[in-house]
C-alpha cells in the first residue's frame, strides 16, 4: 500500500497547456495559474463570473491524469446534488476526467459523504437497520403516528418537532420530559429507527457522534482521501466545518482547498462563531477578475463588498448601457418595473434581448413574502411592485411527484438548460422509489441522483434512455395527461414500486397549482410580459435574492424591501462608497445586495423610495456612475 506524497505531485507548464488543449475555452492569468498550480492548503476567494468551477473541474482533470493510487482518492464536496451533477457532467464530458467519478474517488455532497463514511457504518457497527433517509417521508410518518396532537397544533409544532436536535432524543419543543406529549414522541422516534427510518439531520448526529466516539476513523477517512475539494464554500454550514477541520487537521499529510466567494454568503446567518472564521483561511489565493461583468457593474457591486475587495470587470459586451437607480414613491410605485422595462427596451436591442433570452430579465428583492395582515405595505416586499407575485410558486420541499416534475419544468423555462428538467424528474422518480419499494430491500441512500443515478440504481435496463425521453417530453397539464404519464412510469418500474402506498399516500396525486406557460406567450408565473410597438415581447421575471444565487442575467433589477428597516437605506452609505464596519445585520444585507448586484451581464437597476436617499447621497450616487430618473 503506497503511502500518499504530495510531493510527487506537480502541476507544471506543460499541464496548463494540455487543459487548454482539451478545454479550448478556457484562459488562464497569474492569479488563475497560481490557484491551479498550488497543492498547498489554501482557499480560492474568487469573485462572481470568474470561473470558479472552470477552474476546479481543470484541477481535477490534471489531477486525474497523475494520480498513481489505487486505494486512495480524491475527495469533492459540494452542497446540492445539483452542483455536484455540474461538476460530475463537466468531468464526465472529458476522458481523462470519468476516471474520478468511481472508486477511489468520490464525488458528492456534504449529506453523501457523512452518510457513506460516518453514520451508515456507525449505525451498522451497532445492528441498526437502514431502511430509508429522508426529511419529508420520515417526518410526515411520524406526524401522522402522533395520536393525541393537541397541545402541538395549538402551539404551532409542526412535524419537523419530530426531528431532534441532539442524540438520542432532545427535541425542540418546550413541554417537559415527563409530559405525555413529549414521551410520545421519543417513544415514535424510538420505533421509527427502529425500522430504519431516519432524517438528514439525525445522520449527520450520527457521523458526529462517531468522530466523538472513535476520533480514530478522522485518520482512516484522510487515508482514504489524502486531498478534498470544498465547492461554494462560503455557504459550508458550521457541523460541515465542524467534521472537516477533525478530519484534516493541519501536519495529517493531507491537502484542503476550499473554493468560494465570502461576499457571497447569504446562508444561515452571522454568528461570532460563524463559518465566515474558517473561509477564506489567511493564505487565500484571490482572483477578483469576472468575464461575467463589464467594469461599469463590477464597480458598483465593490461597494457592497463586506471584504472591501476590488473586483475588475473584463466584460467588452455591454460597456455603454446606463446603470440605472430608479426613485418613486407610494403612488409610482406599480409602475416601478414598468420603467425598468422602459431602461431594457432603451439600452439593448431585440438581438441582444433574443440572443440573452436564457439569461432574462430579472426584478428581485431581500424580502418577497410576509404576513397579508400587515399594514405597512409600501416598498416593505416584492408584492407591493408586482399584486399577483406568488411567493411560492413551487413547494421548495416537494412533497408530491408533480412538485419535481415542476420544478424541472419551471428550471428549464428559465435557464433553457434541458440538464436542469432531467435532475428534477430523475430525483422525482428515485423518490418515488425509495419511499414505496416493493420489498424490504433497503433503499441506497448515497450516490443516487440525476439521470445516470437513476440508470444506475435500476441496473441498466435495455431502452433506459428512450424511455426516460418520453417522460422528459410527455405534456401533463390535465390529470388526465398526468395519468397516462404515470402509465408510463408503471410500465418500466412497476415490480419496484409499491403503486397502492403511493396513492393512497398522495404522492401520485396531480393538481393544476403548477407553473404553466402562458399561450403564445414566453411568460410564466412570476413574471411579466411586457410589449411595445416594433419591438420584442420582454418577460421580466420577479422573485427573491436567494432564489437567483448563482445565476447570470442579463438585466437585474434589486427592490427596496423592508425588515425592520428598509434594506437598502440601511447600507446606502456603503452604495455611496463609505466603508465602515458593518453590525451584524447589515453585514447580511451587504451580502445579499452584493449577490443581486453581480447578476447583470449588461444592465444593473436599483429601485429606492425617493425619501430614502438625500440630495447629498444622490450626487454621490452619480458620481459612481448611476444614471437617476424619478418617477
Amino acid at each position: 500500500m503506497k503511502d500518499f506524497n504530495i510531493s510527487k505531485i506537480e502541476i507544471t507548464d506543460e499541464d496548463i497547456k494540455w487543459i487548454q488543449e482539451i478545454m479550448p475555452e478556457i484562459e488562464f492569468d497569474d492569479d488563475r495559474i497560481k490557484a491551479l498550480k498550488s497543492l498547498d492548503s489554501v482557499d480560492i476567494n474568487a469573485c462572481p463570473g470568474s470561473g470558479k468551477t472552470t477552474l476546479l473541474v481543470s484541477k481535477l482533470a490534471i489531477l486525474a491524469n497523475k494520480w498513481p493510487y489505487t486505494n486512495k482518492g480524491i475527495c469533492v464536496l459540494s452542497h446540492t446534488n445539483v452542483a455536484r451533477e455540474e461538476i460530475q457532467n463537466r468531468l464526465g464530458d472529458l476522458a481523462i476526467g470519468k476516471k474520478l467519478l468511481s472508486y477511489p474517488h468520490f464525488i458528492g455532497t456534504f449529506q453523501s459523504y457523512l452518510d457513506t463514511f460516518f453514520a451508515i457504518p456507525y449505525l451498522k457497527s451497532n445492528k441498526s437497520n437502514i431502511k430509508i433517509v429522508d426529511d419529508q417521508y420520515v417526518l410526515s410518518k411520524r406526524w401522522s403516528r402522533m395520536k393525541y396532537k393537541t397541545y402541538l397544533e395549538n402551539n404551532n409544532y409542526d412535524q419537523y418537532v419530530f426531528d431532534p436536535a441532539k442524540l438520542p432524543y432532545e427535541l425542540n419543543i418546550k413541554c417537559g420530559a415527563n409530559t405525555k406529549t413529549y414521551k410520545s414522541i421519543v417513544k415514535i422516534v424510538e420505533d421509527s429507527r427502529n425500522i430504519g427510518e431516519y432524517t438528514f439531520n439525525e445522520m449527520r448526529l450520527y457521523a458526529a457522534q462517531y468522530i466523538a466516539e472513535y476520533p480514530e476513523v478522522c485518520e482512516i477517512a484522510r487515508k482514504r482521501f489524502p486531498i478534498i475539494f470544498i465547492d461554494e464554500s462560503q455557504d459550508t454550514e458550521n457541523y460541515m466545518w465542524e467534521i472537516i477541520t477533525k478530519v484534516y487537521v493541519e501536519g495529517s499529510n493531507t491537502v484542503w482547498q476550499s473554493f468560494g466567494d465570502v461576499n457571497q454568503a447569504i446562508y444561515n446567518g452571522f454568528s461570532s462563531n460563524d463559518k465566515t472564521t474558517i473561509f477564506p483561511r489567511e493564505n487565500q489565493i484571490s482572483i477578483t477578475n469576472t468575464k461575467r461583468l463589464p467594469n461599469s457593474i463590477a464597480k458598483l457591486a465593490n461597494t457592497v463588498a463586506i471584504n472591501k475587495s476590488i473586483m475588475i470587470g473584463q466584460s467588452t459586451e455591454f460597456i455603454n448601457n446606463k446603470n440605472t437607480i430608479i426613485l418613486f414613491d407610494k403612488n409610482s410605485s406599480s409602475q416601478v418595473i414598468h420603467c425598468f422595462a422602459d431602461i431594457i427596451y432603451e439600452n439593448f436591442s431585440d438581438d441582444d434581448i433574443i440572443k440573452n433570452q436564457r439569461f432574462g430579465c430579472h426584478a428581485i428583492g431581500l424580502i418577497h413574502k410576509l404576513n397579508k395582515d400587515d399594514n405597512d405595505n409600501f416598498a416593505k416586499r416584492v408584492s407591493n411592485y408586482y399584486a399577483d407575485y406568488n411567493p411560492n410558486p413551487i413547494k421548495i420541499h416537494p412533497e408530491k411527484l408533480i412538485d419535481f416534475f415542476n420544478i424541472g419544468q419551471s428550471n428549464f423555462i428559465e435557464s433553457d438548460n434541458l440538464s436542469d428538467k432531467v435532475v428534477a424528474y430523475s430525483d422525482g422518480i428515485l423518490t418515488l422509489i425509495k419511499k414505496y419499494p416493493n420489498n424490504n430491500d433497503i433503499y441506497p441512500t448515497v450516490n443516487f441522483h440525476g439521470i445516470n443515478g437513476l440508470n444506475k440504481y435500476l441496473n441498466y435496463p435495455e431502452n433506459f434512455r428512450k424511455w426516460f425521453y418520453e417522460i422528459l417530453h410527455t405534456n401533463y397539464d390535465s390529470i388526465d395527461l398526468w395519468k397516462a404519464l404515470i402509465e408510463k412510469l408503471y410500465n418500466e418500474l412497476g415490480e419496484i414500486i409499491n403503486w397502492k402506498m403511493a396513492a393512497s399516500d398522495g404522492f401520485l396525486n396531480w393538481t393544476n397549482n403548477h407553473t404553466k406557460i402562458a399561450q403564445n406567450s414566453s411568460c410564466i408565473q412570476n413574471t411579466i410580459c411586457f410589449k411595445r410597438d416594433g419591438r420584442i415581447d420582454l418577460p421580466i421575471h420577479v422573485g427573491s435574492i436567494h432564489s437567483i444565487k448563482g445565476r447570470t442575467h442579463l438585466a437585474t433589477l434589486v427592490l427596496e424591501t423592508k425588515y425592520r428597516t428598509y434594506n437598502i437605506k440601511s447600507i446606502i452609505e456603503y452604495l455611496c462608497g463609505e466603508y465602515k464596519k458593518p453590525t451584524v445585520t447589515n453585514a447580511n444585507r451587504l451580502k445579499c445586495q452584493y449577490v443581486a448586484m453581480t447578476r447583470a451581464k449588461g444592465l444593473l437597476c436599483m429601485a429606492i423610495p425617493k425619501n430614502n436617499v438625500t440630495p447629498n447621497q444622490k450626487e454621490k450616487l452619480s458620481k459612481l456612475g448611476w444614471e437617476i430618473v424619478e418617477i
